[in-house]
């Protein structure tokens, strides 16, 4: 991920292990973090912080806009 960084999550149950065209999949309960996604080794979300996330990307169509009402975000794909 980025040199010299480390993080490890105590894996309570894995829910889902799949090796696509793509990518590795993962996703497995943490008993601190709830559901986490991985692809490629590399964890992509948690339940525990997906809102900031989700919160970033929102923040983007609506900064971009002089007077907006409503954002719409297609293609997330992680499902958060």
């Amino acid at each position: 991920m980025w040199p010299g960084q480390a993080m490890s999550l105590k894996v309570e149950k894995v829910l889902h292990v799949e090796k696509s065209k793509y990518q590795d999949v993962l996703v497995f309960k943490s008993t601190d973090y709830g559901n986490v996604l991985v692809l490629d080794d590399c964890i992509q979300c948690t339940e525990r912080d997906e809102f900031s996330y989700q919160e970033m990307i929102a923040h983007l169509a609506l900064n971009s806009h002089p007077n907006p009402k409503k954002a719409l975000v297609i293609g997330g794909g992680d499902g958060g």
